[in-house]
């Protein structure tokens, strides 16, 4: 992929680092307030899938490395592989920043 590819593929990954932990929230809080889940099960839901964008973010980079030692051909530039550890260390801040609160607040929900 083109560095100009690459750069959308970041805006994604970062909008899903930031919007799926709140999808995944919502989810989680909705489904134990109308009983349909337990909280263990709400808040293990949760943890899996906020943690989702990042474990995709990793498969895909490691990937087009295989790829790229198969083939030859450079899939990866030099500048995005440097950046590896600062968009993982990213997603996996973000995912535990808000698994500790968002926890809180699922384990605090009533049933109706």
């Amino acid at each position: 992929m083109g560095r100009f590819l690459w750069q959308f593929a970041y805006l994604g990954f970062l909008a899903a680092f930031l919007a799926v932990p709140v999808a995944a929230f919502l989810k989680a809080q909705r489904g134990v307030r109308l009983g349909r889940m337990s909280k263990l099960k709400a808040v293990l839901l949760y943890a899996l899938g906020s943690l989702a964008p990042t474990v995709l973010y990793v498969a895909l980079f490691f990937s087009l490395v295989g790829i790229e030692e198969l083939t030859g051909a450079a899939l990866i530039p030099e500048e995005i592989g440097r950046s590896f550890l600062i968009v993982v260390g990213l997603g996996l801040a973000v995912w535990l920043l808000a698994l500790v609160p968002c926890a809180v607040l699922i384990v605090r929900a009533r049933a109706r």
